[in-house]
């Protein structure tokens, strides 16, 4: 992974009454969110550049004015995928049944979504 540093004026923290730690996760949740919105990022990838999970990431959007349901085909038809791909990880955990039942309904509810799409 690759750091990117810049100087921000004092005047700015003061005025947003921001530590420089939480400016900086709002500026990457901001960037995030606009390369995201001009199509150059992906959700997931937007959403790892904010470090925030896709599921944050998602229900933040229209803090920013962002339509969350501009999902596009192909990132509709990775969700299933990507969600099986946990399940099998989850097959060995101490905590799959619980975590099973949770992405069982999440798949039933995309599978739902995209059919009346």
């Amino acid at each position: 992974m690759r750091r990117v540093t810049f100087s921000v004026p004092d005047e700015v923290l003061f005025a947003l009454k921001a530590t420089p730690e939480v400016l900086s996760s709002r500026i990457r949740l901001a960037a995030a969110v606009k390369l995201y919105e001009i199509g150059q990022l992906s959700s997931g990838a937007a959403a790892q550049l904010a470090g925030v999970p896709r599921p944050y990431f998602l229900s933040h959007l229209s803090d920013y004015g962002v339509n969350t349901f501009e999902l596009t085909h192909e990132e509709l038809s990775h969700e299933p995928q990507e969600r099986v791909r946990r399940f099998a990880t989850l097959r060995r955990s101490s905590t799959a049944p619980n975590r099973l039942l949770h992405l069982l309904s999440e798949l039933y509810a995309r599978k739902s979504f995209l059919r009346r799409s």
